[in-house]
């Protein structure tokens, strides 16, 4: 059992599972021995099992079974066995790096591997005692600076990462010297990427000294990093000298406290359950590989993993065909951090593979609201973004905000590249970095999907109205509306009167002398795919009389770098100036990786000043995997789609057009009827429904189709209809009725 100081309660991490000589069995266990191995991720637990005769090793968080690594054949004397062992020793072959060697460079010997010296600086000896051994003979650095350069700078960093454990205290030290001022900073920094490194300073040194060697020994943090010294010479820096830089424990200072680990998936199967949110509906999967194996599948793939640097270790890949527009993701689960909590830092590592050529995978990391579900970007800058490293296992860094969030990863191929990642060793931790605070590109919000249904008065999805608007949109119900003969006076959603919308309504009596008007109402950023549709339901009403007076556009739009065309876009005027109630549009979307916000535009213009009404409504606004829409009509309405077959649609990217699907229509214009359509909705065991219908203009001989959406078979519905001709009361039978899920 594992005991934590001041809890109640023990973890089981080995045994448990009576007395016996099975691999998951001890019988008398006795001494341990516990060791950290993979930098600090893993432990292995050595037990004595006395009466077995044998040593056991078990990987801390597998309960299955141990492993003999000591005797086992039975109690004796022979080199493969053991006699009631009652203690065990071990060390790891591994190397730690926080243990496993301490970092030092005296250059008393021809290379220096535990640091890395850029070329600014020299070896010398003589002419000045070195620290070393004190005397002319001894090596030392010396950096000169440039005279024609005054914003040189130069630096000194360690050649592998630094981790504490916090079991024994470290600190960086080293000697310097010079003849005046010396001014440098020592950096902790976390990260491969050059454009995404998290850096703080530690120390700074700004003083006179007079060629005495002076020492400086920084107590470090627990915690993964690089070390970096920054000499910059534009502060007038002197020739500078440094001696024996290490790495060592400290003497005389208590251990710092354990770094608090909230989440740690390295994906190695026997060792952790992983605890990862998965998204079935985009078309590339995550999932966990042995590395020899996936490196068997794709020669491109890396061979070995991170954590082990095996071929037997495991990572999480995307094994797929790309997919045009294709995307993939997963998240972590939800991580909460207040002003209360310590910094924290997400670590993880990558490997970019594949033929990549001119082209490039893209990884990105998000944070999704726990309330609102909006992304932020957190990773990588975009400036970086097209410079990842390749086919290497790189250390991305990425301190965290504050919040209740997931974190989720995506790769996408938004041009058929052959590149792809693999991801391994992601953790998040508490770190020194300074807590992380909102920049600009994470303000720049998005979201996976968009669904507004206005559902109460002050609601509307947080859709922004443009700023040069001569009117503003703004969430209506059929109650609210300025002008009820305008309508319209029920919403799409639940076809009642006090439904909400967003509504726009140009009063002629405000501005008669504007005779062009443009207004513009636009969804949040939307992250983008393949199989991503667009669905809206809309109504128009207008005055318009005559041909001459006045036209109406409607058109949806996509940002630019997403989209170079119209998505849609349908013209009333004349006789053709209102819709057909609320009608309801549907777009298939390019697949295409891109984030954009889609614009809803009304365009109004007039030959001449004659003063129009228009009263113009969106509901029901979808933008989501066409997979993953509802019906066409939600559970509480029923709607009469009718579509007008001059209606375009422009597949985004695509001048194609094409008719709405979602409704079959065939008129014989003979002559009109209006008919009233009531169709009443019943649940199961009731004589009683309520009315859900709606009045629609049909034409003798015509065949429309009404879709009700998501009542199930377990309800009952009555149709009655009534019908008038010029003015007179007739009967038109009403045949071929059918009910079709």
């Amino acid at each position: 059992m594992k005991w934590r100081e001041g809890e109640n309660e023990g973890i089981l991490v080995a045994g448990g599972n009576g007395v016996g000589n099975e691999a998951n069995q001890f019988d008398r266990p006795g001494d341990i021995f516990v060791i950290d191995t993979n930098n600090g991720t893993r432990r292995q637990i050595f037990v004595v099992d006395s009466n077995n005769h044998r040593i056991q090793k078990w990987d801390e968080g597998n309960l299955q079974s141990g492993i003999t690594v000591a005797g086992g054949s039975g109690q004796g004397s022979n080199l493969n066995q053991l006699a009631f062992p009652t203690g065990v020793g071990c060390k790891s072959n591994e190397t730690n790096e926080n243990e496993q060697k301490q970092l030092k460079c005296d250059f008393e010997t021809p290379v220096c591997q535990d640091f890395l010296i850029d070329p600014n600086w020299s070896l010398a000896t003589g002419g000045e005692y070195d620290h070393t051994f004190g005397n002319e003979s001894g090596h030392y650095l010396v950096y000169v600076p440039p005279t024609l350069t005054s914003d040189a700078v130069t630096k000194i960093s360690t050649s592998s990462v630094v981790n504490p454990s916090g079991d024994i205290r470290m600190c960086f030290q080293f000697w310097y010297s010079t003849s005046g001022l010396v001014a440098f900073n020592v950096d902790l920094v976390r990260g491969d990427d050059p454009g995404q490194q998290l850096k703080n300073t530690i120390t700074t040194i700004n003083e006179f000294i007079y060629k005495n060697w002076t020492q400086l020994s920084i107590p470090l943090p627990n915690e993964i990093f690089k070390i970096e010294i920054v000499v910059n010479a534009s502060t007038g820096q002197r020739e500078l000298l440094f001696d024996d830089l290490s790495v060592d424990y400290c003497a005389g200072l208590e251990p710092l406290a354990a770094q608090v680990v909230l989440l740690q998936y390295h994906f190695e199967i026997n060792n952790e359950q992983i605890q990862i949110s998965y998204f079935p509906e985009y078309p590339y999967q995550w999932s966990v590989v042995r590395a020899s194996d996936a490196h068997q599948q794709n020669s491109d793939a890396p061979g070995t993993d991170f954590t082990l640097g095996t071929g037997d270790g495991h990572y999480y890949w995307i094994n797929s065909t790309r997919i045009e527009g294709g995307v993939g993701y997963f998240g972590t689960f939800l991580l909460d951090f207040s002003l209360d909590d310590p910094s924290y830092c997400l670590h993880f590592r990558y490997f970019q593979y594949g033929n990549l050529g001119n082209t490039t995978a893209n990884l990105k990391i998000f944070t999704m609201d726990k309330d609102t579900f909006t992304l932020r970007l957190l990773w990588p800058h975009p400036s970086i973004r097209n410079s990842l490293a390749a086919h290497k296992w790189s250390w991305g860094v990425t301190n965290l905000l504050l919040g209740q969030y997931y974190v989720l990863f995506r790769v996408d191929n938004s041009n058929l590249s052959s590149g792809w990642f693999a991801i391994d060793e992601i953790k998040v931790s508490s770190c020194e970095n300074p807590k992380a605070e909102v920049s600009d590109e994470a303000t720049m919000t998005s979201v996976l999907v968009f669904e507004c249904y206005f559902s109460n008065s002050f609601f509307r999805c947080e859709m922004e109205n443009d700023e040069f608007n001569s009117y503003n949109f703004s969430v209506h119900t059929g109650e609210t509306i300025p002008d009820k003969e305008m309508g319209p006076l029920v919403d799409h959603t639940s076809g009642t009167s006090s439904g909400s919308f967003i509504y726009w309504d140009f009063d002629p009596k405000i501005l008669t002398n504007r005779i062009n008007i443009h207004d513009i109402i636009q969804t949040l950023a939307v992250e983008l795919n393949s199989g991503m549709c667009l669905r809206f339901s809309f109504y128009l009403k207008t005055s318009i009389i005559d041909d001459r007076s006045a036209e109406i556009t409607l058109s949806v739009s996509g940002d630019s770098q997403c989209f170079e065309n119209i998505l849609w876009s349908r013209t009333f005027s004349g006789t053709n100036s209102s819709s057909r109630g609320w009608e309801t549009v549907n777009l298939a979307l390019a697949p295409i990786v891109c984030t954009s916000k889609f614009q809803f535009h009304i365009n109004q213009s007039q030959e001449t000043p004659r003063p129009i009404s228009v009263s113009f409504a969106l509901d029901d606004i979808l933008i989501n995997q066409c997979s993953k829409l509802p019906s066409l009509v939600a559970d509480t309405s029923t709607t009469l789609l009718l579509s007008d077959t001059s209606t375009t649609l422009l597949s985004s990217g695509s001048s194609e057009i094409t008719t709405p699907t979602f409704i079959s229509t065939s008129t014989n214009t003979a002559r009109t009827t209006t008919a009233s359509l009531e169709i009443t909705k019943c649940p199961p065991h009731s004589s009683q429904g309520k009315i859900i219908g709606i009045t629609a203009v049909v034409s003798a001989l015509t065949t429309a189709t009404i879709i009700i959406g998501g009542f199930g078979l377990s309800n009952y519905f009555h149709v009655r209809k009534q019908s008038r001709q010029m003015g007179k009361e007739k009967q038109i039978p009403l045949t071929n009725i059918a009910f079709k899920n």
